[in-house]
């Protein structure tokens, strides 16, 4: 319950050498309101440089928490 966990499959073409993450949802300080903890490990099975890497995924935490929050304000 309000805990997810997810490793996406090695045997599909994706890109990356190992993706995993997880969701744990808790309730906020106000009424209707969410904390989202997501925590993921990312290995690109190339030899990037550690900041390009965080940037390229905090880049697209970006993105998906924008998703969520704008599905959320429209239910």
């Amino acid at each position: 319950q309000e805990y997810l966990e997810w490793v996406i499959d090695p045997s599909m073409d994706n890109g990356f050498e190992y993706t995993a993450g997880s969701y744990t949802l808790f309730p906020g300080p106000e009424a209707e309101s969410l904390y989202i903890v997501y925590t993921s490990r990312v290995d690109t099975g190339r030899n990037l440089p550690r900041w390009l890497e965080e940037d390229l995924t905090q880049g697209g935490l970006k993105r998906y928490l924008r998703y969520i929050q704008t599905h959320a304000e429209a239910s």
